[in-house]
């Protein structure tokens, strides 16, 4: 990964093979102006205590990610 910076409280961001790759929570996609079609989801998965992570490439939202 290249240009790998780490926000605290949000997530990471960095390019592989030129690709720009964001994983983090929420307040990241709003920080970087990324439409959240999932934000139903994360409600839902939150509320059985997930922590929840966004995969985004090159601006697209990919999906989301839970860990508990």
């Amino acid at each position: 990964m290249e240009n790998f910076k780490s926000i605290a409280g949000h997530g990471i961001i960095g390019e592989i093979e030129g690709e720009e790759i964001l994983l983090g929570n929420s307040k990241m996609l709003d920080e970087y102006k990324i439409q959240n079609d999932y934000k139903h989801d994360e409600k839902r998965l939150a509320e059985n205590g997930n922590s929840i992570i966004y995969a985004v490439k090159n601006k697209q939202l990919l999906g989301i990610i839970r860990s508990k």
